[in-house]
């Protein structure tokens, strides 16, 4: 793939990203039963796109020693958009 094309699909993917953080989904916020539904009856690809939407950053942070049992959804550190 030459420079140009990368940086023609590395612009594309920001812009993507960027509405993607843009979409309204304020619905599903303002009601949890929607929100569920969606998540039940959605594909890989759509629960990525979503948390995609509503997370910024998501952190795993390191084990506190060598062997440490702590389950890791104890270790996730999420940063929300809004």
């Amino acid at each position: 793939m030459s420079a140009e094309q990368t940086s023609v699909i590395d612009t594309l993917e920001s812009e993507a990203a960027e509405l993607a953080r843009e979409a309204d989904l304020s619905i599903f916020f303002a009601d949890g039963q929607a929100l569920a539904e969606a998540w039940q009856e959605s594909t890989m690809t759509d629960r990525r796109m979503l948390l995609g939407c509503v997370l910024k950053s998501l952190t795993i942070t390191p084990a506190r020693r060598q062997g440490d049992h702590t389950p890791i959804m104890d270790r996730i550190v999420p940063e929300w958009v809004a």
